[in-house]
């Protein structure tokens, strides 16, 4: 009787419908990231951009924004949300309703079928409704473990953004967000080299010492010498892409896709300098983000005339997460103690530099007239000044900072937004709607 029971289970199995494997067209993950050239990949040509709008070249074809932690990234996500996605009406990728500042990894299956999901750019498909692409993406906006078998999603020509922030001052916003000192000091107490601080919590205070003193003793003995920097190493262990965001050289590890301990890393991040250097990556700079703005607007249209009002009701913005690090437990640094932060970070310290020796070069080809384009920034700053104020005021009490005539129209509210409760409001506008 057995052997007829397996045969009839043989039977019915066979009559099961095989899995359709999600399609998947790219490179393989172990290939060079930034090589773009090994991966037919078509960026944007920005070298024939001028300041008087004559560009040969068109629009870009897509914005491939490359999301970094503690950059001042968030709130160059809110100005390209209200602008491209919500103004214009752009194809945007929209991340999960219940996790949308989750950072995503191309290379791992589960999360390119997700990316891969039709959208139609008005969130009419929600995140519980995955299927094939059904046509490419004008926008990324969202964390990733950079590789380039994003832009299998996105619409060529790419104009690929990402944004950079002084090392230090990175990894001393990191230090209250993710509540760092509070890992170091549980840390501590399995930690013979941290004896000293399991009676008391590490504080942002103690690594900066320990820094300075490793300067002045040469390096001294390596990690004998610096039991922080070692445990900060070793408690945010690189190889966890959700960590990328809270340990040294972040950004560049974020930008690679790879860890710094990885052996393909350094001849990665070589090619990730080129690509900033080169201007095929622009990186934007926090410390001076009203002239990236400058920047952004004449790639993202090239062929319009300047004009200040329009700039100002485009990328007028409220700072994003400032507020939420500032614990009782922070410590006020000078600007030499937020600069020697950034010795331990090489490869961030060597990414910033480059991204702001470009930076002056896009502004020079840009903007050749330096007084006209610190005519430009004055008003930017100006505005925002005036923005944050006239924001600033209880919501149910009239404001009390009048706005000029080409700022009126600014909502507060959407401001104050920051992108994770943009995609959720838009999700729900959405549903309200059908």
């Amino acid at each position: 009787m057995l052997p007829y029971l397996w045969a009839l289970v043989a039977c019915l199995w066979s009559l099961l419908p095989l899995p359709v494997p999600v399609p998947i067209r790219s490179s393989p993950p172990s290939s060079p990231r930034w090589n773009l050239t090994d991966h037919a990949v078509r960026l944007y040509d920005a070298s024939s951009l001028a300041r008087n709008g004559s560009a040969r070249a068109g629009a870009p074809g897509s914005v491939v924004f490359l999301k970094t932690h503690k950059t001042g990234s968030s709130t160059v996500v809110g100005v390209l949300w209200r602008l491209l996605c919500l103004q214009e009406r752009r194809n945007c990728f929209l991340p999960p309703y219940d996790h949308p500042g989750r950072t995503f990894d191309p290379t791992n299956d589960a999360h390119f079928a997700y990316m891969a999901r039709a959208s139609s750019g008005t969130a009419s498909r929600r995140a519980a409704d995955p299927a094939p692409v059904a046509q490419q993406y004008d926008v990324w906006l969202s964390h990733i473990k950079f590789h380039p078998r994003l832009f299998d999603l996105m619409a060529p020509p790419f104009l690929p953004i990402t944004i950079v922030r002084q090392p230090g001052a990175r990894l001393q916003s990191a230090w209250y967000w993710y509540r760092i000192g509070d890992d170091l000091s549980a840390a501590a107490r399995q930690r013979p080299a941290l004896s000293a601080y399991r009676s008391r919590n590490v504080t942002l205070l103690d690594l900066v010492r320990e820094v300075e003193s490793l300067a002045a003793a040469n390096g001294g003995d390596g990690d004998a010498a610096a039991p922080l920097l070692a445990a900060l190493r070793q408690v945010y262990p690189a190889q966890q892409p959700g960590h990328f965001r809270s340990g040294l050289d972040s950004t560049s590890q974020e930008l690679t896709g790879l860890a710094t301990t990885d052996a393909a890393f350094d001849e990665e991040f070589r090619r990730l300098l080129a690509a900033v250097r080169e201007r095929r990556l622009f990186a934007m700079v926090l410390e001076r983000l009203e002239e990236s703005l400058l920047v952004l607007q004449r790639l993202l249209f090239p062929r319009e005339a300047a004009d200040v009002a329009l700039h100002l009701q485009r990328y007028v913005f409220l700072r994003q997460k400032v507020q939420d690090y500032r614990f009782s437990d922070a410590v006020a640094l000078s600007a030499a103690q937020v600069a020697a932060l950034a010795a331990p970070q090489r490869f961030d310290a060597a990414l910033y530099a480059t991204a702001d020796a470009a930076l002056s070069q896009w502004m020079q080809q840009l903007y050749p007239d330096r007084a006209e384009a610190e005519q430009l920034v004055g008003a930017m700053k100006e505005a925002l000044s005036l923005v944050e104020r006239h924001c600033a005021t209880d919501a149910r009490q009239p404001p009390t900072v009048a706005l000029p005539p080409q700022l009126r129209d600014v909502d507060c509210a959407a401001l104050r937004r920051d992108n994770r409760e943009a995609v959720q409001a838009f999700y729900d506008d959405a549903g309200r709607a059908s």
